[in-house]
């Protein structure tokens, strides 16, 4: 064998024994390494272990986006003297640009400065006199990522395809590892998230009563079901100091969902519960709270609520509406089905509201639903609303039942109604009956 081929087939053998022990040691080191700052570094160490440079650098784009486009973060990590790593840094924007728009690994040889050719020097500074510079593209097939840029000085050789090559083939798995621990580190997030809600969806359901009153001669049924881990509804079962047989019972809905709802709704319960403990009417436990609301609450969410008192023994009903959905009214003697209606207007909306109250009285066998939007604007698949009507169905067909039997027959009718759209908005409902 001829002396040149002889050389050929060994440095072709020592590249390919490069090549392999470099993807074993990255697999060792950068393929385990879950964090996203220390993956430049641990480039640049396993790179400088087989290509000679003067100075190198990661530099990471400030948003990972589609394509090249995206402002420099800057350097990651480096090697090298300050001075030469300024220079580098300074002078390789459209190096990093050219291999990220091919993809490829991009070698600029520079004229030597002590040949005359000074002005076609960008990478020369004193004391950093660059002649070689190699970069390869950190990207995934999805986005850009970053660039390993790394560089030589006067009088060194210049940077080689095969060097190159070893470049690109770490830029690739330092791509892959940065997405890894992107992912690794949103996954988190999202499990630390996720306990976060499950302990405010706890939080929320201590405030909500423990169970329905149990009165003599009446039954109390109730059932809440937030459209997401935590929400805006509220209802409440307070029995009222003095006399015993009072009970303050009242439905609220926040404008709004998740999180800030859910804290709007607590703040709205404790106003509600404090007023109400005083022996107030409904409409000026209504209008005190409203005024708390707008004095404390500074984030712009709006409270409807519906609240009233209950004798359980006469059967008188006393309320007021802040702007909710009037509850529905069965009445067993004459088996008319009516509505609770008062005028009034959203607590946090304004800071002073009129509000109209209404008495009834609860005789044997009538029927009160309480209700919040999430019944009657649940949406079928064809994205109509399930509507007054078709609660006033429901407690029809069941108005001889329980308060429980309503209660979950209502449910079912949404339920059957809906199929399978997922729910949009909070459901509360509950309902009271006057025993025969």
């Amino acid at each position: 064998m001829r002396p040149t081929i002889w050389r050929d087939v060994v440095s072709e053998a020592l590249a390919r024994y490069r090549e392999i022990n470099l993807l074993y040691r990255i697999g060792e080191t950068i393929g385990g390494c879950l964090e996203a700052e220390e993956i430049p570094h641990l480039v640049l160490r396993e790179i400088h272990r087989i290509v000679e440079a003067d100075v190198g650098m990661v530099i990471l784009l400030a948003e990972p986006v589609v394509g090249t486009d995206g402002d420099a973060q800057g350097i990651a990590a480096s090697f090298g003297a300050d001075e030469c790593v300024r220079v580098l840094h300074e002078g390789c924007r459209e190096v990093v640009e050219r291999a990220c728009d091919t993809g490829q690994p991009t070698i600029v040889d520079l004229p030597s400065a002590q040949a005359g050719c000074v002005t076609r020097r960008p990478l020369l500074s004193a004391g950093a006199d660059i002649c070689s510079v190699l970069c390869a593209p950190i990207k995934t097939p999805e986005r850009t990522l970053g660039a390993l840029v790394l560089g030589r000085l006067d009088g060194q050789s210049e940077f080689t395809a095969g060097d190159g090559k070893l470049a690109l083939t770490l830029a690739h798995q330092a791509a892959i590892s940065l997405e890894t621990a992107r992912l690794h580190q949103e996954e988190v997030k999202r499990q630390r998230l996720e306990e976060e809600l499950a302990i405010g969806r706890q939080i929320q359901l201590s405030l909500l009563p423990e169970g329905c009153p149990v009165v003599p001669g009446w039954e109390f049924a109730a059932v809440y079901r937030p459209a997401r881990h935590v929400g805006g509804d509220l209802y409440d079962f307070i029995q009222l100091p003095g006399e015993s047989g009072h009970w303050g019972m009242v439905i609220a809905d926040v404008t709004g969902k998740g999180i800030p709802a859910a804290l709007f709704m607590a703040f709205s319960r404790t106003a509600i519960r404090s007023e109400a403990m005083n022996g107030r009417s409904p409409a000026t436990i209504l209008q005190r709270a409203n005024r708390l609301i707008v004095r404390d609450i500074r984030y712009r969410l709006f409270l409807s609520a519906f609240y009233a008192t209950l004798d359980t023994r006469s059967g008188r009903l006393t309320y007021a509406n802040g702007g909710h959905n009037w509850p529905l009214w069965r009445q067993a003697d004459t088996g008319e089905t009516c509505w609770l209606a008062a005028r009034g207007v959203v607590l946090g909306a304004f800071q002073d509201v009129e509000l109209e109250e209404g008495t009834v009285e609860v005789r044997p066998g009538d029927l009160l639903v309480f209700y919040t939007d999430g019944v009657t604007e649940a949406r079928s698949p064809g994205g109509a609303l399930f509507g007054e009507e078709r609660l006033r169905a429901a407690v029809r067909a069941n108005a001889d039942a329980g308060a429980q039997q309503v209660q979950e027959a209502i449910v079912a009718a949404v339920e059957a109604f809906t199929g399978d759209t997922p729910q949009s908005d909070d459901l509360t409902l509950f309902v009271v009956k006057r025993q025969e």
